[in-house]
């Protein structure tokens, strides 16, 4: 019976260490908390297991950081601002509007008939006449060269107009996305790589459109030098050449307002955001280690909108835990009653004629002691919600008799409850035991003299059960 006891303590104490090892302190892999906030669910607690030392992480999944702002126990994991949306002050095309407006290069058309009349009508001759008229054609014909340029500056001016109109609204779009609970992750293929790519693109072309305006203008310059006093003698073509004049300078400052638009630091503030959204993109958040330090943490996760105007609720919740231990190591107190005992043994008197014979007399009485022990329990729940467990246990104890005496107790036994525990145990106990000393013949069993002490302590062993109270700190 002692050596079957002696093997099940010994298999209940590697059970133990094993079931300690298995929840031991992970520092590579910490336990998760896992959130699917769209179902505001909580996925995967894992904290009943949570040991002193022990690292855990938050992990939220399916929420919008661009919208949601993230805080555990009052302290910000995430950044506080809020995603600013460009606005359409953000992209000034007013100026590059107005300018286009305003770039109407007059017709030529109509100068050489008003040229005919005006000779028939004044003193010239037929020869001078004809004369005058091929010379405003040729100067009307140069300048008609010179407003198609124009024109042609005009549409592409026009177009970067709507370019950068149309990076704009890009941006906008894929931002707006973004501020939904559920955006369209992967639908749009516009990012902040294409948009900064556009940019580039819309500054090329407005540089390339500056080159050909300056250029083309530098050539009409010299063509107005050349002809200035031809120009001066017909109205058609002053009028004609003001307006050309005129349209360079205008075309110039749409350019000017276009670059304007696009300077880097509007880019900056234009392009900025989409970092932020790109950057959460996975919808996905996750803290940083904690390090659980106490028996029992409560962690507050608070999540709540970045902007009141975003009309979103606020969520908070606090997390106890360890839930439950499911190892212990405690001690409490048990009564427990055994089969170690005293042989107790009687001197009997008895009178003779000429003197006083003595025997010794075993006594009969329960082979069994009752006492109480201070025993610690090393244990563990058979599961986390489980509120039954096993344990190996050992300690003192001391009989209750009228001699008092030390045990030793070692054992296995079962708990139930969860703080508050009672206990069983069964298993070896050992101790000195009052037994007949060797020199006592109790074949013989005849004194002529009364012996002094017939009785010599032994140390022995025998087996006890315990019933008994524990609480788990």
């Amino acid at each position: 019976m002692k050596k079957v006891l002696m093997q099940a303590c010994l298999l209940l104490g590697m059970h133990i260490a094993a079931s300690a090892q298995s929840v031991a302190p992970n520092y590579v892999n910490p336990q998760k908390i896992e959130y699917q906030f769209d179902q505001r669910k909580l996925v995967k607690p894992s904290l009943s297991k949570m040991k002193a030392d022990s690292f855990y992480q938050v992990y939220i999944h399916k929420i919008n950081l661009n919208l949601y702002k993230v805080s555990i126990n009052t302290a910000d994991s995430t950044t506080s601002k809020a995603l600013q949306m460009p606005t359409m002050t953000g992209l000034d095309l007013d100026g590059i509007t107005k300018a286009i407006a305003g770039i109407k290069p007059a017709s030529t058309s109509g100068i050489v008939n008003a040229t005919v009349r005006e000779g028939f009508n004044g003193s010239l001759g037929y020869s001078a006449h004809n004369q005058v008229i091929n010379k405003v054609r040729s100067l009307s014909d140069s300048m008609q060269y010179y407003k198609k340029n124009l024109n042609s500056f005009l549409g592409r001016l026009t177009t970067i107009k709507n370019r950068i109109d149309d990076l704009f609204l890009n941006v906008y779009k894929y931002q707006l996305n973004q501020q939904q609970l559920h955006p369209t992750i992967g639908i749009n293929p516009y990012s902040y790589a294409t948009a900064l790519e556009d940019v580039k693109k819309v500054r090329d072309s407005i540089t390339n459109l500056q080159v050909e305006i300056t250029t083309s203008q530098k050539k009409y310059a010299i063509f107005e030098t050349n002809y200035k006093d031809e120009i001066a003698q017909n109205v058609g073509l002053t009028a004609s050449d003001k307006a050309i004049i005129d349209s360079y300078t205008k075309m110039l400052t749409g350019c000017a307002d276009a670059q304007t638009a696009i300077t880097a630091d509007k880019v900056m503030a234009l392009l900025g955001g989409m970092i932020n959204v790109e950057n959460n993109a996975s919808m996905e958040y996750q803290s940083l280690p904690f390090q659980f330090k106490k028996d029992q943490a409560t962690v507050t996760i608070t999540i709540e909108p970045r902007k009141p105007e975003y009309g979103l609720g606020t969520f908070k919740q606090d997390l106890v835990f360890p839930l439950q231990h499911r190892s212990y190591a405690a001690v409490g107190v048990s009564f427990y009653g055994a089969t170690l005992h005293d042989e107790p043994y009687s001197i009997v008197g008895t009178p003779s004629r000429d003197s006083i014979h003595y025997a010794v007399k075993a006594e009969k009485t329960t082979k069994a002691e009752v006492g109480i022990t201070t025993l610690l329990r090393l244990g563990t729940k058979f599961s986390d919600s489980s509120a039954a467990g096993a344990h190996f246990s050992i300690g003192p104890g001391i009989s209750i008799a009228s001699t008092i005496k030390p045990r030793l107790l070692t054992g296995i036994g079962f708990s139930f409850g969860e703080k508050h525990m009672f206990t069983f145990d069964v298993g070896a106990i050992f101790g000195y035991v009052d037994r007949l000393s060797s020199a006592v013949d109790m074949a013989k069993n005849n004194f002529t003299v009364k012996p002094d002490n017939v009785m010599i302590s032994k140390l022995s062993g025998g087996v006890f059960g315990a019933i008994g109270y524990l609480y788990r700190f």
